[in-house]
């Protein structure tokens, strides 16, 4: 009995490892190219890279430019249930909306969790689906909880 626990709990540890391992290598691969927005002088918007821990990325749309999210601050949930907001600036782009778990001091200097919103531009939304289908999957496997807010 104990041997049979030890083996499926090591197996399962295995297959997790496995699967985050792959999703990282194929939003590396695939994801970077899928996701990439550009015009004909310049990206607007690219993942840089994943790694066993977070998503770093390039937003020409956003103040600061370059930026990284912790994946298991991403707060999980369905693809088909994320917002979508459109672009004021650009008609051509789309944003589907992530929450983000972040922190921030407070008056008396105590830590606060703040929710915040990720925008993840695209003008293909088939393609961009599947990189954030992708991105949600890992966040998953890297210990996200899941986004409970109902509005």
């Amino acid at each position: 009995m104990l041997v049979s626990s030890i083996f499926i709990f090591t197996l399962t540890s295995q297959l997790h490892g496995q699967s985050k391992k792959k999703a990282i290598e194929w939003i590396n691969t695939n994801g970077i190219s899928l996701s990439k927005i550009e015009n004909s002088s310049s990206v607007s918007f690219s993942i840089l890279k994943v790694d066993k821990d977070s998503i770093y990325f390039f937003n020409n749309y956003l103040e600061e430019s370059r930026q990284s999210v912790r994946l298991k601050d991403i707060l999980y949930e369905d693809i088909s249930t994320l917002e979508r907001k459109s672009n004021f600036d650009n008609y051509r782009i789309t944003n589907f909306v992530m929450k983000v778990k972040t922190f921030k001091r407070n008056a008396k200097n105590k830590k606060e969790t703040v929710i915040t919103d990720l925008y993840f531009p695209f003008e293909d939304e088939s393609k961009a689906s599947r990189v954030v289908k992708a991105i949600m999957d890992l966040a998953q496997l890297s210990g996200a909880k899941e986004n409970k807010q109902i509005y």
